[in-house]
């Protein structure tokens, strides 16, 4: 199977989308920078035996997209990783 480059990246963002589904959640006063993202995602793709890379282009971008632009302060605000249950906002 020949994969063009366009669909490569489409799996990768696929599968940045997967976790962000999973992992983030929406958190009054909390926020995620890119280090902390990075890293979290580097640890779920590990765990769920993802071997493809999304881009740090790919992610900021989707992020940014969906969260609003990054500041470099504080990072995407009122989002949370979810580290455990506890994180959830009930």
């Amino acid at each position: 199977m020949n994969m063009t480059s366009t669909t490569i990246s489409n799996f990768g963002i696929n599968v940045f989308v997967k976790f962000e589904k999973q992992m983030v959640l929406q958190k009054r006063g909390g926020h995620i920078g890119k280090q902390e993202l990075q890293q979290e995602f580097k640890r779920w793709t590990q765990q769920n035996k993802y071997t493809y890379k999304t881009t740090r282009e790919q992610i900021i971008q989707y992020m940014n997209k969906k969260y609003g632009e990054y500041n470099e302060r504080d990072g995407w605000k009122n989002i949370a990783i979810a580290y455990c249950k506890d994180d959830y906002d009930i």
